[in-house]
């Protein structure tokens, strides 16, 4: 009733919820940065590379990438600054032409995948092997892109550490000057049951036995890269029923380019070694040099105090022969005219042997110090040894 409407307590409208907008997540955020950047990309420092795996994973299981696009990663190396770059590029056209099946007749195969087709040793066989040269032929054509040269390696021999194995492998080498990384196919063999023939059947009538499994070239293959341990992403990829090879072929080829730096990383700081090396090296030739020279010094000084103290003693001994051939000449006076010619002669031998080592007048002068040894310098050389380093 409108009359006692005003009488009754008045009812709340109700509340229009509002929509809160939703925080972008971790790998939408990582997405949208790719996309920000463009060409010029993001870096990522070497110890984020875990990071950059992860996001790179969550984004392509999520179907977060835009078509058409992927997440490239390639290794920059700027004076110390090293680390991976990483942007939102179009599919590249070699990796599109690898989903596309083509047929024998009409392929051209790269120099290296005609290579490893005519060798005996190459480790896949049965129909994937068209298939192996055509990964072959992509996994080329996008190392060229990159700057990357590739050839065949036939009947590498496999070093297991067995000193009698003879197993060998066809390998492709992928090549920057003057570092190299290898790779191979892996094909395992399946064992299925014997489908037998109708002239089998016939013959096992008769007694003949044939085979209950037979020995097929598994369809899927294994690729691997030389290393136990994957630097960006693995080190084997491996054919299952979510993803084929030809779709691991970009982050394959990433692998290879960073492992090729890698090598680059491994060469310069050797090299940096080696310089911190001679650096020190020099150090120490400076410190045993200035060494040498102060125990050349302390030879010299050494000498010189010797050569005075042993003229001193001279002088001094030569100064009591001269006294003692005066009080034998003295005492001759009273001696008989045999004993005293005896005792004057012997007082000038006394006088004789007095003058020759007397360093006065003749020999009392600044001695020439001979050239040192390493022997005669050792004992001034301190911690430094008797050999330049």
């Amino acid at each position: 009733d409108p009359s006692t409407r005003g009488d009754m307590p008045a009812q709340r409208a109700p509340r229009k919820r509002r929509d809160r907008p939703q925080k972008p997540t971790v790998t939408e955020h990582f997405i949208d940065e790719l996309i920000d950047a463009g060409p010029a990309g993001v870096k990522m420092p070497m110890d984020k590379i875990h990071l950059l795996r992860r996001r790179a994973a969550d984004a392509e299981r999520a179907g977060r990438i835009p078509d058409g696009m992927r997440i490239a990663v390639r290794p920059f190396r700027r004076d110390e600054e090293h680390g991976a770059h990483v942007r939102m590029e179009r599919l590249p056209h070699w990796f599109r032409q690898a989903q596309r099946s083509r047929r024998r007749g009409v392929v051209e195969h790269t120099t290296s995948a005609v290579e490893l087709d005519e060798s005996e040793r190459f480790q896949v066989e049965g129909a994937p092997r068209e298939r192996a040269l055509r990964l072959v032929d992509a996994l080329v054509e996008g190392a060229a892109s990159e700057g990357v040269s590739v050839s065949a390696a036939l009947g590498v021999r496999i070093d297991d550490g067995h000193r009698y194995n003879e197993a060998q492998r066809d390998e492709l080498v992928f090549t920057v000057e003057p570092d190299e990384v290898k790779a191979w196919f892996v094909q395992k063999t399946l064992q299925v049951k014997h489908e037998p023939t109708a002239r089998e059947l016939a013959r096992a009538r008769q007694g003949y036995l044939f085979p209950d499994l037979d020995d097929v070239p598994d369809e899927n293959l294994t690729f691997m890269v030389d290393g136990r341990s994957g630097i960006m992403w693995a080190a084997s990829w491996t054919d299952s029923d979510e993803q084929r090879l030809e779709q691991m072929l970009p982050r394959i080829l990433e692998e290879i380019l960073f492992r090729l730096d890698a090598a680059v990383a491994v060469r310069e700081a050797e090299r940096r070694r080696e310089e911190a090396q001679l650096r020190a090296l020099e150090v120490r030739r400076d410190a045993w040099d200035r060494a040498r020279e102060d125990a050349v010094d302390a030879f010299q000084r050494q000498f010189l105090v010797t050569q005075i103290l042993d003229q001193a003693n001279a002088w001094q001994q030569a100064a009591m022969l001269q006294r003692y051939a005066d009080a034998v000449r003295h005492q001759a006076q009273s001696l008989e005219d045999r004993e005293n010619s005896d005792a004057l002669e012997w007082a000038s031998q006394i006088e004789a042997h007095a003058d020759r080592v007397n360093p006065l007048p003749n020999s009392a002068a600044t001695p020439t110090p001979p050239e040192p040894t390493m022997k005669d310098l050792e004992p001034f050389m301190g911690k430094h040894g008797p050999y330049r380093p």
